[in-house]
């Protein structure tokens, strides 16, 4: 009986407290901050300024990823109609494995943009995965020619102002993903950093020699 009245009194209290959530029963329970719990889940909620500035960048990859696939869909079809106009090819046989290998990787992460500004509007913690993923790849996309080929980009190059401007956009918003408040909401783990870095090792592998 002392106990539980001790115990009371100790929840009574306006000492700090953590929570610890069972994923049993979803119960969650308040123990005083120098209990230590040995397993504890969920994580301190943000700020509203990093809750706004989150939503900001799903919103910005929202709109990036639909452009880019507009983008691309045009592209493809300018491409089909140039080729049947000067008959490169007919329409029975347009080069469609040419096509796939073109365009693939750039399908891949407009899509990938639109999914990870989705996942992240509903705050999934994969979405956080693969927003590093989509920003880290695209921080280099542009650096690396297509296939290994020179494209004749260089310091004098018009071409580099933007590219570089791109890049840097790209780079400020992983920059922002990685600040203390998104990842505490988040949790990454050492598997979720070696995960993202090597599927854009892939990605970037793919642009340069694929």
């Amino acid at each position: 009986m002392g106990l539980g009245k001790k115990w009371a009194d100790v929840q009574n209290s306006s000492a700090p407290t953590i929570q610890l959530h069972l994923l049993a029963g979803r119960k969650c329970f308040k123990f005083p901050f120098f209990a230590k719990p040995f397993y504890v889940v969920g994580n301190p909620k943000m700020t509203h300024r990093f809750t706004i500035i989150e939503r900001i960048i799903s919103i910005t990859l929202l709109l990036i990823g639909a452009i880019e696939l507009y983008i691309l869909v045009t592209d493809i079809s300018t491409f089909i109609e140039i080729g049947i106009r000067y008959k490169k090819f007919q329409t029975e046989t347009i080069p469609v494995f040419s096509i796939i290998k073109h365009y693939h990787l750039t399908a891949l992460l407009s899509v990938s943009t639109i999914i990870a500004g989705l996942i992240l509007l509903i705050s999934k913690k994969s979405g956080w995965t693969i927003t590093v993923i989509v920003l880290l790849t695209n921080c280099f996309f542009v650096f690396i020619p297509y296939g290994g080929r020179h494209t004749g980009f260089d310091s004098n190059n018009e071409e580099y102002f933007v590219k570089a401007l791109w890049s840097l956009f790209f780079l400020s918003l992983l920059f922002i993903m990685l600040l203390k408040p998104i990842r505490q909401k988040y949790s990454p783990t050492y598997k979720k950093y070696l995960t993202a870095i090597a599927i854009t090792a892939l990605l970037l592998i793919d642009r340069a020699f694929i």
